[in-house]
């Protein structure tokens, strides 16, 4: 039966869960992914809209977003609220990033940003091209994969639609898919056309991201916050690693408190039972989440700390396998293999019941919209349709979903190994 294992250099703690989730200078790069980064310093990218030349800017430069801001360049050009985070300095994997502008397309100009050398020297020999300066640090990704408490960073030329080229660059999945059907044309490597990766970043005054730590029963657990305060608190058998059930509902953040009056314990081992529960407690954004879980009159403590990569976009082409383990719900526990196709589609059989599904790369979370369907009897929960999350842990090869049906009066959790 599979289990909530914990890794040797981090006892004490869940298993984290989640994964990790081609421009032609890409290719002259060594053929392997980045990966984690040592903490450097970091200031933000500030995204500029033109709307008479239909062009977007970046800068991180401090006295140009002041001026931007104030109305500079004959006020044309406004923040479209995209930003992202970029390093300051050199480090491990990280490279300086080669600013260019351009005035050879008047009246339109243009700014162009690389962190790969070669495309970087190419850009030089340009005569239309004027390099400026290195504006920042980014990570390239030549396998189009980010590492631990780094983001993809997408990056989509305008095909000269615009009479000018241009350039576009965003952390936001759904905005990089818009500009592609726009016509705009994608630069970047692998499955998910990643440009290049960027730090992470904290959302603050929220206990949005990825928790784990331990329960005061002696239970292990492992927490996921939704930006829209949707929660879900994995938990282990007490003084065990084998999964217990999943604690769900939605959180009411005040300040650096959070509650919940509609959460629902489902402890499907031992008891095969949800019990109505209430959560209390306080965060510290990116850093700590502490509180107690009420229920049957009865109360337990909890700590977590915050997943340092919690905040980037998983990869269904590093999840993508079949996956034996246990499939779980308020009936018992069944042995369960589930498929997770490079496109994201699901399959699986649990104990002769047969489902299938979708899962979903989220934008704003290391983690996929979960959704999956039961083919009538003999499924516990027939042939109900159940919403939830799954998450996949890279280096030890083990995916977590779960799910609830539209009632919350049951729920499927699947822990399995590829």
């Amino acid at each position: 039966m599979s289990a909530l294992r914990r890794t040797a250099s981090r006892p004490g703690r869940l298993v984290r869960v989640l994964a990790h989730a081609a421009i032609a200078a890409a290719v002259l790069l060594p053929a392997v992914g980045p990966g984690p980064v040592v903490a450097q310093p970091t200031t933000t990218a500030v995204e500029y809209y033109h709307a008479g030349f239909n062009h977007y800017f970046i800068t991180a430069y401090a006295h140009e977003i002041s001026l931007l801001d104030g109305g500079a360049y004959g006020g044309v050009w406004s923040r479209t609220g995209k930003t992202f985070q970029v390093w300051t300095g050199a480090g491990p994997g990280i490279a300086e990033t080669c600013r260019f502008f351009s005035a050879a397309f008047a009246p339109r100009s243009s700014h162009f940003y690389t962190p790969l050398a070669a495309e970087c020297e190419m850009r030089k020999q340009d005569p239309a091209w004027t390099f400026e300066a290195v504006a920042f640090y980014l990570q390239p990704s030549p396998l189009g994969t980010c590492g631990a408490g780094t983001v993809p960073l997408y990056r989509a030329n305008n095909n000269g639609m615009s009479g000018a080229p241009n350039h576009r660059y965003t952390t936001d999945r759904a905005t990089f898919d818009q500009m592609r059907a726009a016509g705009w044309l994608a630069e970047g490597n692998g499955p998910q056309i990643v440009f290049a990766c960027v730090p992470a970043t904290v959302v603050p005054g929220s206990p949005v991201g990825l928790w784990e730590g331990s329960v005061g029963n002696g239970s292990l657990l492992y927490g996921i916050v939704l930006p829209d305060g949707t929660f879900y608190v994995l938990y282990s058998v007490p003084n065990t690693e084998s999964i217990g059930g999943v604690v769900q509902g939605t959180l009411t953040v005040q300040g650096t408190s959070v509650s919940s009056v509609d959460a629902r314990d489902y402890n499907f081992v031992p008891f095969g039972a949800v019990f109505p529960a209430t959560i209390s407690g306080t965060f510290v954004s990116g850093q700590s989440l502490t509180g107690t879980i009420a229920e049957s009159g009865a109360s337990v403590s909890f700590t977590a700390d915050w997943v340092d990569d919690s905040i980037a976009v998983p990869s269904l082409a590093l999840t993508a396998g079949t996956f034996t383990g246990i499939g779980a719900t308020s009936a018992g526990v069944q042995a369960t293999s589930l498929t997770v196709a490079a496109g994201g589609a699901i399959s699986g059989s649990s104990g002769g019941c047969t489902f299938g599904g979708t899962a979903t790369p989220r934008t704003d979370l290391r983690a996929f919209d979960l959704s999956i369907t039961f083919n009538g009897a003999p499924c516990a929960l027939g042939s109900a349709t159940i919403a939830g999350i799954a998450v996949y842990e890279g280096e030890e090869r083990q995916l977590f979903a779960v799910g609830l049906n539209g009632a919350r009066t049951d729920g499927f959790l699947f822990v399995g190994d590829k």
